[in-house]
């Protein structure tokens, strides 16, 4: 059994529900439509079952078909995520696999560039500090790796802001946790994201 896992956090692409930021610009549908190949292009990069075991934590419906489907073509467990707001969500997943896994990395969906080596370095990190973190450049993370569980890396964060990087990082100051930051990454969360070179290329991709 591998040591590590990867925990991978999507939403049910339901219209109307998934990337609601992009629903302006593509429509409840189209937004709904690019999230779902958002999660299978997630999976497609970082699902290595021979370095670490690859965990689909699923929000809002479980037994939705698309999360059925991607149990069956990746070959994956998938979860419920459970939790108030993102930060409780990821403290409990987080709590639950560290009773069996050495580390975990919890990764979203919405950044695209996000490959196999950015999960390795997260993991190899590990031996050094407590917490791996990818910095988006909204001021977010994309990626965050432990093998600690402490409630208070994920209390009183403004999700969804600026901020959220900056007040993780003084809340593992504050717990006398050696953190390391690697790569600073972008993910996909406005309509001016979806104009980048790299998201034009993805996206015709998909075409």
């Amino acid at each position: 059994m591998n040591k590590r896992a990867l925990l991978v956090f999507a939403k049910a692409p339901i219209a109307g529900h998934a990337k609601t930021r992009l629903i302006p610009k593509l429509g409840s549908t189209g937004a709904a439509n690019l999230h779902q190949n958002l999660v299978r292009h997630t999976l497609d990069n970082l699902v290595y079952p021979n370095y670490w075991d690859t965990l689909l934590w699923c929000a809002e419906d479980m037994e939705h078909d698309f999360f059925q489907q991607c149990s069956a073509d990746y070959n994956l467990e998938l979860f419920s995520q459970w939790g108030g707001d993102l930060g409780q969500r990821m403290y409990h997943a987080a709590k639950f696999c560290l009773k069996k896994y050495d580390s975990i990395c919890i990764v979203g969906t919405d950044c695209p560039m996000l490959n196999s080596d950015n999960i390795s370095q997260a993991f190899d990190a590990l031996d050094y500090v407590d917490i791996g973190f990818n910095p988006a450049e909204d001021g977010g993370y994309v990626l965050i790796s432990t093998n600690v569980i402490e409630r208070k890396i994920f209390e009183g964060i403004d999700w969804g802001t600026s901020h959220v990087m900056a007040q993780s990082l003084e809340k593992a100051k504050q717990l006398n946790l050696e953190t390391k930051r690697l790569d600073t990454l972008w993910d996909v969360d406005n309509p001016a994201d979806l104009e980048r070179p790299e998201m034009q290329v993805f996206l015709k991709s998909l075409s």
